[in-house]
């Protein structure tokens, strides 16, 4: 159950506005208040692609049911009910992006199957058209035409109505790898072995055909509108052409470092959009980009990577270096090469960025010990940044609108839910919880070096806190001086908006599908759950882990060796949190 949360801003001296175009539009502003649950749905298994067009969800479990078929239906994004639900044996045919639904602006979409595809209607569920393909493989949707592998070429329908359009083939391409690029809006780009060709989409006849130098192969290619872009490795050296997409004539080329042995076209390239800029990255080589207009190379900070977001184009390079403490956002400006701001994130693990229209990233992760995922939002032109607690784990974001709601889906496969969060105002503590970041119960007070030698009698522990965030010690690690001893942390996991909510979230503290056992622990007899092993291996008696909620706490308490003491450990926690006012306040 969410709990709600708030959105607490954090100013760091590492937000610095390097450079300020005031072109650019004025600032996006971030959503402010607590985050409340608009709906919820339990998927399971399921994969979930939005088209922000409609505002619908397309759900997909992955588990088949009977005869192969998977359970399918199309949810209302803004209400969370379901318009309409059957079965398929197909799967979703989706955009660049597989958070991103393809559909057509008569409202349809597509399901894809190994004999061909279904196009059909997302408000209705009904079938428009079927198409069968011997081949299997639906390749994309390119703007009015969906294209299918067929026959050792590619054929084109028209995606409203399914009627034939064109069909292209060449001897060379049976049994050869055919990829397609529909990233340009002038021509359809095919791969057919070492061979790129360019076709027109309005009848698919070629403009132009290239062949990779003899003795060389072709790694992979990208496209846009006017151009492509290919890399070949001849030998050791790899090369970056970028050829015209009218003529196929080549404007430029540079030698570009390659990973030694990579001859499946693996570590290729890639094209990255900022703004109305166009470049290309050699995967081996993720801090400099070459602008596809005159082959410039781009700087990006050591150690980065560009990260081009889902939803809408980012007006800026985004790039991100991840150290394992902390994530660091840097915008820098495509044509200068000039960062506009930098940002470091304090999530160790952090998700793909998605961007409003209105130029809000939002990217979820987490902060151990604490449970559920973080929620960060930026503001694209300042790199402003708020933090919110989701109550969920495991958490992805599929959506997000500018006014601050946000769809995500959580929780282990087996029972994965779809979540609407929205703004609401109103919370002022630390993350969406009812206290500041200094009152967060210290975990080192609640487990100390005195219950650890009662429970392994003989043993004396070092004290060792776990801080995240502003908190100092959510978490405490009490380490025994033998190699062959026990290992045990406790932690305050979460904050909860009320009793039930803390209740529900501590029976989701593992990060396993499989039940607890109940238990009882400390003075009051209060409820706990236990699970044994992990989620590799659940007959592991060495790992042991106890859940339980005190008022509006959630606690973890883990030992990694003998867990027999267990339960007089998470007693000694439940009374220890039973006497701190920020878990027992009304």
């Amino acid at each position: 159950m969410i709990t709600g949360a708030v959105l607490i801003t954090l100013v760091s001296s590492a937000a610095l506005l390097r450079h300020e175009d005031t072109s650019r539009p004025a600032p996006a502003g971030l959503p402010a208040g607590g985050l409340v649950t608009r709906w919820e749905r339990t998927v399971g298994d399921a994969d979930a692609a939005l088209d922000a067009r409609s505002e619908n969800l397309a759900v997909l479990d992955l588990a088949p049911g009977p005869r192969g078929r998977h359970r399918v239906e199309v949810v209302d994004a803004r209400r969370g009910t379901v318009r309409w639900a059957g079965t398929t044996p197909g799967r979703w045919v989706t955009g660049p992006h597989h958070r991103r639904l393809a559909t057509t602006p008569g409202g349809l979409a597509f399901l894809a199957a190994d004999d061909g595809v279904d196009a059909v209607s997302l408000a209705t569920g009904r079938v428009a058209w079927r198409a069968g393909s011997p081949e299997g493989g639906v390749t994309a949707l390119a703007g009015d035409l969906i294209l299918l592998i067929d026959g050792g070429g590619v054929r084109a329908l028209d995606a409203e109505s399914g009627a034939p359009r064109w069909r292209w083939t060449t001897g060379s391409c049976v049994d050869q790898l055919i990829d397609v690029d529909t990233g340009a809006a002038d021509g359809l780009t095919v791969r057919c072995g070492d061979t790129v060709t360019r076709l027109r989409p309005g009848d698919g006849r070629p403009r132009w055909s290239r062949a990779v130098p003899d003795g060389c192969f072709l790694m992979n290619a990208v496209a846009g509108t006017g151009f492509v872009a290919v890399a070949d490795a001849c030998g050791d050296v790899q090369r970056i052409r970028v050829l015209d997409g009218g003529t196929g004539r080549e404007r430029w080329s540079r030698a570009v470092p390659r990973e030694p042995g990579d001859f499946d076209g693996s570590n290729g390239i890639e094209m990255i959009t900022a703004g109305g800029t166009r470049l290309i990255l050699a995967v081996d080589q993720t801090d400099v980009l070459y602008r596809v207009a005159d082959g410039r190379p781009v700087l990006l900070p050591a150690g980065s990577e560009p990260v081009e977001p889902s939803g809408s184009p980012a007006n800026g390079l985004l790039a991100r270096r991840d150290d394992g403490r902390t994530v660091t956002l840097t915008m820098v400006d495509p044509v200068t090469g000039t960062p506009r701001w930098e940002r470091s994130v304090p999530l160790p693990i952090a998700d793909h960025p998605f961007r409003t229209r209105k130029g809000v990233l939002y990217l979820v992760g987490s902060a151990p010990p604490l449970w559920p995922g973080i929620l960060a939002a930026v503001d694209e032109r300042s790199g402003e940044l708020t933090l919110s607690g989701t109550g969920l784990a495991d958490t992805e974001v599929i959506g997000a609108d500018a006014d601050g709601t946000v769809l995500l889906q959580s929780g282990t496969p087996q029972g994965s839910r779809i979540s609407r969060l929205g703004t609401s105002g109103g919370a002022t503590g630390f993350l969406g919880t009812s206290i500041a970041a200094g009152q967060w119960p210290d975990a080192c007070r609640l487990l100390t070096a005195a219950d650890y030698e009662a429970a392994y009698p003989g043993v004396r522990p070092e004290i060792r806190p776990e801080p995240a965030l502003d908190m100092p010690a959510p978490g405490c690690r009490l380490l025994p001086p033998s190699i062959d001893g026990t290992t045990v942390v406790a932690a305050v996991t979460w904050l909860a908006r009320d009793d039930a909510g803390a209740s529900s979230a501590a029976r989701e503290q593992a990060e396993y599908g499989r039940g607890p056992v109940p238990a009882r622990v400390g003075g009051a007899g209060r409820p706990a759950w236990v699970w044994a092993g992990d989620e590799f291996d659940p007959e592991d008696d060495s790992r042991h882990l106890l859940s339980l909620a005190v008022g509006r706490c959630v606690a973890t308490v883990r030992a990694y060796g003998d867990g027999g003491p267990l339960r007089r450990l998470g007693g000694a926690v439940a009374d220890r949190l039973a006497t701190d006012p920020g878990c027992t306040a009304a």
